[in-house]
């Protein structure tokens, strides 16, 4: 490139300036002399002969320019600087192309999510509608007809419901059973036999029952309050065990419930 340049200098600058400054000057000291007009007549055809492939040089000289500069267009710096913002625009568009599907899914997934919960929510609520209407058959019948561990169990109820005893992170089979006046053994078997549980199961149960009454009757109310007013002691305990018993966490049942 840089001897085209050159050639193009050469041809446009310096061959005009001298080769015609020098010709015109012979020109014009053979045009005085006299009796050689012969001379004078060949001495100017050279003199257009010169002047025409100065002019035929310099068109030359100007497309060479335009070569050159066509070229340098090209040069391994322009077509490096293309190659990287070629590639930076794929990378663009391939992390939006990302981000889009990422998006698409996320919004998926939260509408599963917002679906399952809600599906949760409702079981719940039919669960505890479920367990309200035993606990009237229970209350209501004689009790000439019940059993000697239904008619513990329903003394039970009646007491978990007046007292609340279950708030006590403390409490346990030994404590509940000395509550009843009864024995460990007895009060065991009333649970068993009624609800099909455990005796720290059935407590279990009413703590939680009792934390879905606050969380849908007290907004106000934090997660923490709520955990250890309902007897769990911290809200970790709290977290796992309605977790674990409802399949959804305390904080999206919240939400559903303010629906």
């Amino acid at each position: 490139m840089g001897a085209i340049y050159i050639l193009y200098i050469i041809c446009a600058g310096l061959l005009p300036a001298s080769s015609v400054a020098t010709q015109n000057a012979d020109f014009e000291r053979k045009k005085d002399s006299p009796g050689k007009e012969i001379a004078a007549a060949k001495d100017e055809t050279t003199f257009d002969t010169h002047k025409s492939l100065w002019i035929i040089t310099r068109a030359n000289a100007g497309i060479l320019s335009e070569m050159y500069l066509a070229t340098k267009a090209y040069t391994p710096g322009n077509i490096a600087e293309n190659t990287h913002t070629r590639n930076y625009l794929f990378f663009a568009l391939g992390g939006c192309s990302i981000l889009t599907v990422a998006l698409g899914i996320w919004f998926c997934y939260t509408r599963l999510v917002r679906r399952k919960n809600r599906s949760l929510y409702l079981r719940i609520q039919k669960l505890i509608h479920l367990e309200g209407e035993a606990k009237e058959r229970l209350l209501n019948v004689p009790e000439e007809k019940l059993s000697r561990e239904m008619q513990i169990f329903r003394r039970l109820s009646r007491y978990m419901q007046d007292e609340k005893p279950f708030i006590d992170p403390a409490l346990n089979r030994k404590m509940l059973a000395a509550r009843m006046n009864t024995n460990e053994t007895y009060l065991a078997d009333a649970i068993r036999e009624t609800t099909g549980e455990t005796v720290s199961s059935y407590i279990s149960g009413l703590r939680l029952r009792y934390a879905l009454m606050l969380l849908n009757e007290h907004p106000e109310m934090t997660l923490d309050t709520i955990a250890v007013d309902s007897g769990h002691g911290s809200y970790s305990p709290f977290f796992r065990s309605f977790t674990k018993k409802y399949g959804i966490t305390p904080s999206e049942y919240r939400k559903m419930s303010a629906k």
